[in-house]
């Protein structure tokens, strides 16, 4: 364990280079698995996912009519 640091001591602009090539492609399967959930959860409950939600993604509170005539 020591010769890695090391390494990554001496090597920093390297060893960036390989902690991003080793992650990478960790986090494009987390993606893919987001949007996988997402694309079956707007297929099960239709698109908005909730009654007050716009296309936006923001949530619009229908007004309140005050009850007066």
């Amino acid at each position: 364990m020591t010769e890695f640091f090391s390494f990554a001591g001496d090597h920093p602009f390297l060893f960036v280079i390989l902690l991003y090539a080793i992650t990478r492609p960790f986090r494009y399967a987390y993606l893919a698995y987001r949007y996988r959930l997402r694309c079956l959860n707007i297929g099960a409950r239709g698109w908005p996912t909730t009654p007050n939600m716009d296309a936006d993604g923001d949530i619009v509170h229908p007004e309140k009519d005050g009850g007066a005539a």
